[in-house]
């Protein structure tokens, strides 16, 4: 499954509907029946960076190898006295 976030500004849909032929449109009935103005969700998608996509994923990371790192100094620092 593909999510793709696409511009909800006026004028552009919020929904896409992908008909049983790959072919997107913008309501439930042109979808249906595999007509009408076909929409390039490529166009419609709104383009974010990698960071941003992964910011969550980074920070939570970056404190796991902080904690990792810590205990491994406090264990080295005890266990050789």
């Amino acid at each position: 499954m593909q999510v793709m976030y696409v511009s909800a500004e006026p004028g552009n849909p919020s929904t896409l509907w992908q008909s049983d032929s790959g072919k997107f449109y913008r309501t439930k009935k042109e979808a249906l029946a595999d007509s009408g103005e076909e929409l390039n969700p490529d166009e419609l998608e709104i383009k974010t960076s990698w960071l941003k996509r992964n910011a969550k994923t980074i920070i939570i990371s970056l404190c796991v190898s902080l904690i990792v790192a810590a205990i491994t100094a406090y264990m080295i620092k005890y266990k050789l006295k």
